[in-house]
């Protein structure tokens, strides 16, 4: 129902309520103003009554013509009665209290009129209804007064006597006020549906309209119009409902407005959670209270094993997957758990070792779940137990490095004493072939120590000239007694093999790598084949990378258990190994590494049962060859003292004795301290000082030292049985001028005093 009809019902409605009350009371009002009007008609018939009445009693009487001659005295109740005959429409009733005459009997009317007056009333006035008619009945008491008295014997004066009434017909001044009662009433009506229509009027255009402008601006709200505005005017509260809309609207605006943006926030914020859900690199999984799976990430899933989400959604986390029930007792009473290296069981079959961290999520009154970070450790844990076994190598390495020092101080004094006894003993005697026998073992010997110093990684990398054939050779020598002996080592060379540019050390490192895989792969024996030989790429080979050109090649071989062409594939990967708990992972990255860096490739054959081969192709290098007269080799012969200064004894003994042969006087010294003193004392005889690195007390760096603050500064020749680049700068920074690598003889030692010395 529209604002506009409910306002005219409401008007109607008051003014029926109006119409109702005001007809009420115009009823009530000509109601009273008839019986007013009627009453005072007749109380003045009365009192013209009784003013004829009372004249008739102030002449006691009057006489009243019965005949031509007659005359008869009358009294005032005769002549009352007599009125009746001489009133039209009005009839007189005079009764008595105490009839004599049965007529002036009161009837039931006049009765209650005369018990009116006796409680005091002075005036009895109804209207009665007789023959469809309505009459007015008025009484008036009669009252005794001295007058009466002559004629009422025994009564006295105020006394009541008995009444007086009238009674004539009301039907014409009813009926004149009941017209003038309509006609007010008309009026009345017709003023008040002017005033309905004015006001109807006056809704319509002042409130109506506004609030159909209100309600269309409503109705554009609605539809998501913001930029509606109302201006009403006229009355304040138009005004103020106007600014009211507005600034409700404008709040509305800014709230969208703040909706929108706190939707852009919330979706951002959703985007990255969703890509750091879905990217991160370790599982995600949220559980519910009773924690079973509702969603992960697909890490989560490629740790689980499965392809598809709902394989797991749904499974008991703790039971099916993790099967460790007191974790969950544990999350649900601390709210927080961590746990390392927990085995969970993959949808796909088998176990994944991971590290796990769980949290519940909620608020104050309502736990949500579990969210659980889980993060595979698997490959870390592989990692760790290679990296162990690596600085286990690495140990072995520096243990190797020490005994190899050791060994050559060993060899240093044997080799000088054997080279001293060849030169005593007579060529072709069983001695002397005895001896050059032993000097053959110090050589072997001493190869050994080069190559646990290129394993220790103790001498310095470099790259020269190499001939492959010699390092294979060398290499093989020690595979046949280091490899168990149901392994045949087999070595083909080229004798026409060309020369290499390389760091032997590293070479050699590569070619042991694969000689060790080689010998892993043929646990019941077999046989190792190592081959040299020259080949020519005439053009570019793709799939080794090499440009076209002359290389030299290196070949291992074996009959061992052989590779699938999947384990080929990743062979060369840092860590990648099959020989699980004994394997590292690392030798063959190292050997691509190494020949990778030597400009050079690797290419593997291998078949399951069939053996595997390993061939290195590394850039051959142009030598020109030039013919060189054989020089024999002739020692210096020297002069002066020269300070040997070892705690080895052997050593001190053996190099003292060759720079006597030399024609050196030497001096020894067993310590840097007992140096530092003889040369303070003798230093100006010394012409060169073979000083030990690796000694007790303050040892050779620091007895270096403090003879360079010595005057004359003394030709310092270190004797080592380490070759450490580093060291060795730093050592000639402080003012050595040689380092002389142990074990070594008379020729090395010739040479280098006869560069050093002079002579």
């Amino acid at each position: 129902m529209s604002l506009r009809i409910r306002g005219a019902l409401l008007v109607a409605a008051v003014l029926a309520v109006v119409l109702g009350i005001g007809g009420w009371v115009l009823y009530r009002n000509v109601n009273d103003l008839t019986y007013y009007l009627l009453k005072n008609k007749a109380a003045t018939i009365v009192q013209q009554v009784f003013i004829v009445r009372e004249w008739v009693g102030s002449h006691g009487g009057v006489y009243v013509k019965k005949g031509e001659n007659r005359y008869v005295l009358t009294v005032p109740a005769f002549v009352t009665k007599e009125l009746t005959r001489y009133s039209s429409g009005i009839k007189y009733r005079l009764f008595s209290s105490h009839p004599i005459n049965p007529e002036n009997a009161p009837d039931a009317l006049e009765k209650r009129a005369l018990e009116s007056f006796a409680r005091g009333k002075k005036e009895f006035f109804t209207l009665v209804k007789r023959d469809r008619k309505r009459f007015v009945v008025y009484v008036t008491p009669l009252m005794a007064t001295p007058k009466c008295l002559p004629c009422h014997p025994g009564a006295k004066v105020g006394s009541l006597l008995g009444g007086l009434g009238v009674t004539f017909s009301a039907e014409k001044e009813l009926s004149t006020m009941s017209h003038y009662a309509l006609g007010l009433g008309v009026g009345g009506v017709s003023a008040l549906l002017v005033t309905l229509f004015m006001v109807v009027f006056l809704l319509d255009r002042e409130v109506v309209g506004k609030v159909r402008e209100v309600e269309r601006g409503f109705a554009r709200i609605s539809q998501g119009d913001l930029d509606v505005r109302l201006h009403l005017k006229g009355a304040q509260e138009f005004v103020s409902l106007s600014r009211g809309f507005n600034h409700m609207v404008t709040r509305l605006y800014e709230q969208e407005k703040a909706q929108e943006r706190m939707t852009e926030r919330l979706q951002l914020e959703k985007a990255k959670f969703q890509r750091l859900f879905e990217g991160a690199m370790e599982g995600i999984v949220f559980l519910d209270k009773e924690g079973k799976i509702r969603d992960l990430n697909p890490e989560g899933m490629r740790l689980l094993g499965c392809e598809e989400k709902e394989r797991v959604v749904g499974l008991d986390f703790f039971k099916d997957i993790c099967s460790c029930g007191e974790l969950f007792l544990r999350l649900t009473s601390e709210g927080e758990v961590r746990e390392t290296e927990v085995p969970l069981k993959r949808v796909s079959g088998g176990e994944v070792v991971v590290d796990m961290y769980w949290f519940s999520v909620g608020d104050l009154h309502c736990l949500w779940g579990y969210w659980g970070m889980i993060r595979d450790v698997s490959e870390e844990k592989s990692l760790e137990r290679q990296l162990i076994k690596a600085q286990r190598m690495e140990a072995i390495g520096v243990l190797a490095g020490g005994i190899a020092h050791d060994f050559n101080n060993i060899l240093s004094g044997v080799l000088g004493f054997v080279e001293l006894c060849l030169d005593e003993v007579p060529k072709g005697s069983q001695v002397h072939e005895r001896l050059t026998m032993c000097m053959e073992a110090l050589k072997r010997g001493s190869g050994l120590t080069r190559q646990l110093l290129d394993f220790a990684r103790a001498r310095e990398d470099q790259m020269r000239l190499l001939d492959l054939n010699l390092l294979v050779k060398e290499l093989s020598k020690i595979l046949r007694e280091t490899l168990p002996k149901m392994i045949e080592v087999e070595v083909s060379l080229d004798p026409q093999l060309k020369f290499i540019m390389a760091d032997p050390s590293q070479i050699h490192q590569a070619l042991l790598n694969l000689c060790i895989n080689a010998r892993d792969a043929m646990p019941q024996g077999g046989r190792l084949l190592l081959k040299t030989e020259n080949v020519t790429l005439e053009k570019e080979n793709p799939e080794l990378g090499l440009a076209p050109g002359r290389y030299v090649v290196l070949t291992v071989s074996d009959t061992g258990c052989g590779m699938d062409q999947e384990t080929v594939k990743h062979i060369f990967e840092p860590f990648f190994t099959t020989k699980k708990e004994r394997g590292t992972g690392l030798g063959l990255a190292i050997t691509y590494s190494i020949v990778k860096g030597h400009g050079g490739a690797i290419e593997v054959e291998s078949q399951e049962g069939m053996g595997t081969t390993f061939r290195i192709y590394l850039p051959s290098m142009e030598v020109r060859e030039e013919e060189e007269a054989t020089v024999p080799h002739t020692l210096m012969k020297g002069k002066g003292k020269i300070l040997v200064v070892d705690d080895e004894p052997m050593v001190r003994d053996s190099v003292a004795a060759m720079l006597a042969k030399l024609g050196f006087e030497p001096v020894k010294a067993s310590s840097g301290e007992e140096a530092l003193e003889i040369y303070r004392r003798e230093g100006r005889e010394i012409v060169a000082v073979l000083l030990d690195l690796y000694m007790p007390g303050i040892g050779g760096v620091k007895a270096l030292e403090e003879l360079m603050k010595m005057e004359p500064k003394p030709k310092v020749i270190i004797s080592s049985g380490y070759k450490d680049k580093d060291l060795e700068e730093a050592l000639r920074e402080m003012g050595a001028l040689a380092y002389l690598n142990k074990p070594y003889g008379h020729k090395e030692l010739s040479d280098i005093l006869r560069r050093i010395v002079g002579g």
